[in-house]
């Protein structure tokens, strides 16, 4: 048989329908788009655990730092909010806010003794607390210390879809006395 003879008995109708060679190349090119955006998502998922997880880092050390003294100035809530800041690295930190609250607990309600933020609005001293204290932590007479870490997360399916807004929460009760002046 000829090269010209083989090549029209190749091109018969019944013969492709029969022949299976390619099907494993369209199956691979309509499962890769389903298995990369897969892979995407999971990275996608990784990268807002972590910030997450660093954000609740961020707030829980802020929370015991201003717990553990019975006086602060503002250069030393500043160096603790730079300081807690660099929890979130490589993250761009400024898109990190953080609030603190103390506040004076009585039993009629929770009022702010001090508030300082970072990227953030602080409360005026006597005004309601805009973070509740639990009552299993709530102790009538003592301040009770409260921070609030938030963190808009941009990554690359975020920028198609809006950014990842974040917030934690975090109380702590002072250590060395039941009150912590502000000066």
């Amino acid at each position: 048989m000829s090269e010209v003879d083989r090549g029209r008995a190749a091109c018969r109708p019944g013969r492709f329908w029969r022949d299976a060679g390619g099907a494993a190349a369209v199956e691979f090119a309509l499962v890769v788009p389903i298995l990369l955006l897969i892979f995407l998502g999971a990275v996608e998922i990784e990268q807002a655990l972590v910030a997450d997880r660093k954000l609740g880092e961020v707030a829980s050390t802020v929370a015991d730092l201003v717990a553990r003294e019975k006086s602060l100035e503002a250069a030393d809530v500043e160096a603790i909010l730079t300081g807690a800041s660099a929890i979130m690295l490589p993250y761009d930190v400024s898109d990190l806010g953080i609030l603190v609250i103390v506040s004076d607990t009585t039993s009629s309600g929770d009022t702010t003794a001090w508030s300082v933020a970072k990227n953030a609005t602080a409360l005026t001293a006597g005004s309601p607390t805009t973070i509740s204290v639990p009552d299993a932590v709530r102790e009538v007479g003592v301040q009770m210390v409260a921070v609030k870490a938030t963190f808009d997360l941009t990554t690359s399916f975020s920028e198609l879809f809006g950014q990842y807004g974040l917030s934690k929460v975090h109380f702590a009760r002072p250590r060395m006395s039941d009150a912590i002046t502000y000066e």
